[in-house]
């Protein structure tokens, strides 16, 4: 692949992660106020940091805002039983993945 070819490719594909970044905005509400990192530099995720310091958060490239409500609805009670986490990975249907601290994104 040329490299004109590869970047324009890298390009729409960030436009793309951005378009869905901005629906998150429009879905969840205080959530996405909070967003301070943006990590595009995967194309198998984005990782996404907040302005509470807490973990990395993974997202799907393709469906960024794919199990946010849950993960929402959930984050105390992981915070509570998991306590502080290296990541919290929302990339896969119906389950969000924890690691506890110590470990690093792979």
């Amino acid at each position: 692949m040329d490299t004109d070819s590869s970047g324009r490719d890298e390009r729409r594909r960030r436009s793309r992660v951005l378009e869905q970044l901005q629906q998150l905005q429009r879905t969840s509400g205080e959530f996405a106020t909070r967003i301070s990192e943006l990590d595009l530099s995967r194309t198998d995720r984005v990782g996404l940091r907040t302005s509470d310091g807490g973990p990395t958060i993974l997202l799907d490239p393709d469906h960024v805002d794919q199990n946010i409500h849950p993960f929402l609805e959930l984050r105390d009670a992981i915070r509570h039983r998991v306590g502080t986490a290296s990541y919290i990975d929302l990339r896969w249907r119906d389950r969000i993945s924890v690691m506890p601290a110590g470990n690093t994104i792979p």
